[in-house]
């Protein structure tokens, strides 16, 4: 749509992203991804060991995340955006089951550019099944699922353009 496209344009040209240095079972590594996180003022989130403070919404976004609460009627108050440049940029699997979230929290993605496969799996293992997420795609993520399973955008040798995913939450500090 064109307001997919729009709001696309608006994350490549002026959302702040950065790579950022992740924790992972005690090693630090580069992200393969670039991110960038806005928020209402004041909320933080902690992810792999660090607090993030969201930057202040910007016009588009804050719309944005009017329109999902209103759809959803459930409210959100950071959102962590995700640059996939190309193919070879990914997350790999985990769960979103920070305590800042609750128990069961409720997770809002929306895909913007390019079509990528989002995978789940149960966290006691097993096969996953892969979901293709396409341009202006909106996919929610709630209850037990992230208590149940782990999820992930893996990395792809087909050629692909760049992919930017806005994952809507809401943290309770």
């Amino acid at each position: 749509s064109s307001t997919a496209t729009t709001l696309l344009e608006h994350c490549l040209r002026d959302l702040k992203w950065r790579r950022e240095t992740i924790v992972m079972f005690g090693s630090r590594y580069r992200a393969p991804r670039l991110t960038a996180w806005y928020a209402d003022s004041g909320c933080s989130y902690r992810y792999s060991g660090t607090d993030r403070t969201g930057e202040r919404w910007t016009e588009c976004l804050a719309d944005t995340c009017a329109l999902i609460t209103q759809r959803l009627r459930h409210p959100f108050n950071f959102m962590l955006a995700s640059r996939y440049r190309s193919g070879s940029d990914y997350v790999g699997w985990h769960s979103d089951n920070e305590r800042d979230m609750g128990a069961r929290p409720v997770i809002a993605s929306l895909s913007l550019g390019a079509s990528r496969v989002f995978r789940v799996r149960p966290r006691s293992g097993g096969s996953s099944k892969g979901l293709l997420l396409r341009h202006g795609s909106l996919l929610v993520m709630w209850g037990d699922s992230q208590s149940l399973f782990k999820h992930s955008v893996p990395r792809t040798a087909q050629p692909v353009g760049e992919r930017v995913n806005l994952t809507y939450r809401y943290v309770s500090r």
